[in-house]
């Protein structure tokens, strides 16, 4: 009879500590799922800055915003002359 109430005991223990270690567990995941879930907020909201970052340099250095600032400093275009080669048919 000892015997019998010594292992019901035992399974009671071991039964209780299984059931810690599963709340152990889960409390772990849940705490690794929050944290996954924060970063891949972080990461989509980084993602977001760096595509308007990208845009602002596209449009700061734009030709036509770089020509106007030219112009507005002082600067005149200059007067370029295309001279073309004579056609080998023509050359002498």
């Amino acid at each position: 009879m000892l015997k019998t109430k010594q292992v019901i005991l035992s399974l009671l223990i071991l039964n209780l500590q299984i059931v810690a270690i599963q709340f152990f567990l889960s409390s772990k995941y849940s705490q690794s799922g929050n944290r996954l879930s924060s970063t891949s907020s972080k990461l989509e909201q980084v993602k977001l800055e760096n595509q308007q970052l990208k845009m602002q340099v596209y449009s700061l250095s734009s030709i036509s915003r770089i020509y106007r600032l030219a112009l507005s400093s002082g600067y005149q275009p200059a007067i370029t002359l295309t001279l073309n080669p004579p056609q080998v048919a023509l050359a002498p």
